[in-house]
């Protein structure tokens, strides 16, 4: 009788013990790591490209009429038109270079323009030494300056009304002068022009 109760006993046990199919154990669900994606950093701001190089015909045409029309009031009378009037579209710090062969005895202005883009221009008149100035002699002339505009804005001059230029840098020197306008665009982008004049 008490090795059956004993069974009994360990029978319950292990019934009690039995896993339920209805219930099964209990798996603990696998979580997610959240990866944070690296931050990016912003693309650094990219400049506008100014478009360099000669002016069209519409753009040449509007400023070589804005120049004329200055003639009359910064020109001395009987002053022409002397060489090629020169329009090119430049950006900021870039230097618009025109040729000019300055004859002795002779009298010369030079006016020069630009368009609201370009708020304000410098001009400078320098003997052109071309390749001469490799030459050692020549060298202390390169960035002389002959004149130069005390205007400040987008219009420019050098030897305006009864003050043009007559070069005398070298006494008695009774040759041509091979020199280049500069201008200079201090501020802004766009179109500068320039035209010199010349009187006996």
């Amino acid at each position: 009788m008490r090795r059956n109760l004993t069974v009994a006993v360990a029978l319950l046990g292990v019934l009690g013990c039995s896993s339920d199919p209805k219930d099964p154990p209990q798996t603990p669900m696998p979580t997610a790591t959240a990866t944070m994606p690296a931050p990016v950093e912003p693309a650094p701001p990219t400049e506008p490209t100014v478009d360099t190089g000669p002016c069209d015909a519409t753009m040449t045409a509007a400023l070589q009429t804005a120049i004329q029309s200055r003639e009359k009031k910064e020109l001395k009378a009987g002053m022409k038109a002397e060489g090629a009037f020169i329009c090119e579209r430049a950006a900021e710090g870039q230097v618009v270079k025109m040729p000019i062969t300055i004859q002795p005895n002779r009298c010369y202005t030079v006016l020069a323009g630009s368009f609201p883009n370009v708020t304000d221009i410098d001009v400078v008149l320098k003997p052109n030494l071309g390749e001469a100035q490799a030459n050692p002699l020549l060298a202390p002339f390169a960035n002389t300056i002959l004149a130069q505009d005390a205007d400040i804005g987008l219009n420019g001059s050098i030897g305006a009304g009864q003050n043009c230029y007559k070069f005398n840098l070298v006494p008695g020197l009774n040759v041509p002068l091979a020199a280049v306008v500069e201008i200079k665009v201090n501020a802004g982008s766009g179109p500068v022009a320039a035209q010199a004049y010349a009187s006996n």
